[in-house]
């Protein structure tokens, strides 16, 4: 039951992003659609890959909640494994950090530290950073099909929209 709780709150987090950003996106032409491994017929679409890949070849933003639908599995690998199904070209994880920093911020308070903007997967798991994603979900994308991942802070106001424009925020994970 405790996985049942994760997959739902991170269910409750994708609607409420949703409420939070539809004018913006919609003043944006942006299409969007909600897509879980749960069903909830009023609120999101059940997951399906071939479904998804037709909603992004119409251009569609898709946002996916519920984590993978499965126990054991963090919501970060359920992101790098229904990207990979669904063939995304990158992944966006919205933290409360602005980055991959090169220390740990919090363990130098008041120090001032800009992110890393690009690192490979190696040097990411080569300098052992954990807290920001999940370490498992960093290694899969070592492997085919990569996908690229931008780390970025998700509670400045105004960086998502700018990363959904293409704005360079934050840190490229890349092959």
């Amino acid at each position: 039951y405790c996985h049942n709780i994760g997959m739902l709150s991170t269910m409750i987090s994708g609607f409420g992003l949703v409420i939070a950003l539809k004018r913006k996106l919609e003043a944006m032409n942006i299409d969007l659609r909600v897509v879980s491994a749960f069903e909830v017929r009023r609120l999101c679409e059940a997951y399906a890959p071939l479904r998804v890949r037709r909603h992004l070849s119409k251009g569609r933003l898709i946002l996916l909640v519920g984590g993978s639908g499965e126990g054991f599995k963090s919501s970060d690998e359920a992101a790098l494994t229904k990207a990979a199904e669904t063939g995304c070209k990158i992944i966006l994880k919205g933290t409360k950090e602005d980055g991959v920093f090169a220390k740990n911020p919090k363990d130098f308070p008041g120090e001032k530290f800009t992110p890393i903007p690009t690192m490979s997967v190696r040097e990411f798991q080569e300098r052992g950073i954990s807290g920001i994603f999940d370490a498992p979900g960093v290694a899969k994308v070592a492997e085919k099909p990569y996908i690229p991942i931008r780390i970025f802070n998700f509670f400045t106001p105004g960086t998502l929209l700018d990363v959904l424009s293409g704005k360079e925020i934050g840190t490229l994970i890349h092959p």
